[in-house]
């Protein structure tokens, strides 16, 4: 195998690895799950076998066993109810304390690189488009390692990651804490913007990254409409292999759209939650 036979093969492969590292978390997660919603099942399972046959056992009208027996027997099906209805309790803590640990916001390593289950789709796109550019970098930090002559596109790459990377961990760390402030109220936070002004981000953002929604936002709907213009011309020309490869494209513009468009709304809906806790605030302030 030659030395560029490496890089070859990961730059094929790329599509593969960034799809493969943009679920990964969320698959644990929902494997983590259906081990507790088992354990849940099992023991809920346990508790009503041991009242059905407590049940049976009062409701008999004959008596099945001897007095001595029979108590007995009583004793070992309440030991064994009792016994399963703390794996019960038990299993629905885990369940809770689970639930609470996936609303709290995140820090350090875990937010920056985005180790930690979405609550919601948006979340899961932030999260795969992260980890998709992060796969890209290490493709061409390959290349790189065997390309020493090269090392522009490594340099570009990085600047990439440190740039778009850090507002993807930003825009993802958002997107959280806004769904799980919506998980908690069980009902969504009003963003106060019209249809127009929701989907077209057409209203006034604070923040740092205000510039960055915008400019991938915009930037991602303007190639869009290019692709879509072109598509119009010269579509009965392409070949079902050139429409595939103008797909891939397309697919990433408009989940490009969507990330951005949630981390705006985000910043929206946390700039509408500070100012009614600001006036909450400044009427309890007046009362006093």
């Amino acid at each position: 195998m030659s030395l560029s036979e490496p890089a070859s093969w990961l730059k094929e492969h790329v599509e593969l690895a960034s799809a493969v590292l943009g679920v990964s978390t969320s698959l644990f997660a929902v494997a983590y799950n259906r081990t507790l919603r088992k354990q849940r099942k099992q023991a809920s399972e346990e508790v009503e076998k041991c009242l059905a046959l407590l049940r049976s056992l009062d409701e008999a009208k004959e008596p099945v066993l001897k007095a001595q027996n029979l108590d007995t027997y009583k004793s070992e099906l309440l030991d064994n109810l009792n016994g399963a209805l703390a794996e019960l309790e038990f299993a629905r803590g885990q369940a809770a304390e689970k639930k609470a640990r996936r609303l709290e916001p995140r820090e350090g390593w875990a937010k920056w690189l985005i180790l930690y289950p979405p609550l919601n789709v948006d979340g899961l796109l932030a999260q795969s488009c992260f980890l998709g550019l992060v796969a890209v970098f290490l493709v061409l930090g390959v290349r790189w390692i065997y390309r020493f002559s090269v090392p522009g596109d490594f340099v570009g790459a990085a600047l990439a990651v440190f740039v778009i990377g850090g507002y993807l961990s930003s825009a993802a760390a958002r997107i959280h804490r806004v769904s799980a402030l919506e998980v908690k109220l069980k009902s969504a936070v009003p963003d106060g913007l019209s249809f127009f002004e929701r989907n077209l981000l057409l209203f006034s953002q604070r923040g740092g990254d205000a510039f960055y929604d915008r400019l991938f936002f915009y930037g991602a709907g303007v190639f869009l409409l290019i692709v879509t213009v072109l598509l119009a011309i010269v579509a009965p020309e392409l070949k079902p292999n050139d429409l595939l490869k103008v797909a891939g494209p397309a697919v990433a513009g408009m989940i490009i759209l969507r990330v951005t468009r949630a981390s705006a709304l985000a910043s929206r809906k946390l700039e509408v939650m500070k100012i009614a806790l600001d006036d909450q605030v400044s009427l309890s302030a007046e009362k006093n």
